[in-house]
């Protein structure tokens, strides 16, 4: 993904994290994969909730990733599974809640890009474009994702204060 256009996805996501799942906050101490932000919801004093957007570095798409732990993680879980998983420490595609498996289920902000030296780094795409794009990942998160997160709170015995008071 373009540099630019990186950073516009990255400011526009924490900005409707913020906007519309604020229990998420976004982690600057996980490590992450490289260009990735991961975001953490520390539900009860054990049980803690995580987003991963993942811009990719081909293509002006991204993709976001679910996981949950018990206590503190310093890193985004390498274990990926193949669906999704109501184990801990586990990573999965958000798109493996809808149906969508293995690869696809990413947003698309832009066209790919080109290997000509002509490419300049600024994007063509608009800043409207990848707000849009992000809302609407984000609208996955609260349709699917959080789903999934109250199920795992059951898992756990922890859903007592679940619902969430959300924006």
């Amino acid at each position: 993904m373009r540099a630019m256009l990186a950073r516009e996805l990255r400011k526009a996501f924490d900005a409707a994290m913020a906007r519309n799942l604020s229990p998420f906050a976004r982690s600057r101490g996980m490590h992450v994969p490289g260009g990735a932000q991961a975001y953490v919801w520390k539900y009860d004093s054990e049980l803690e909730f995580r987003v991963l957007l993942m811009p990719y570095s081909k293509t002006d798409c991204f993709n976001v990733e679910l996981s949950w732990g018990k206590g503190p993680s310093e890193g985004w879980p390498l274990n990926y599974c193949d669906g999704v998983s109501l184990k801990p420490d586990r990573a999965f595609r958000l798109s493996e809640l809808w149906g969508v498996r293995g690869i696809g289920g990413e947003w698309d902000i832009g066209g790919l890009l080109s290997s000509s030296p002509a490419r300049s780094d600024s994007p063509t795409v608009s800043i409207g474009r990848v707000e849009e794009v992000v809302a609407a990942a984000v609208l996955r998160i609260q349709e699917y994702g959080l789903p999934y997160f109250f199920s795992v709170a059951q898992q756990q015995g922890a859903e007592s204060s679940w619902p969430p008071s959300l924006p």
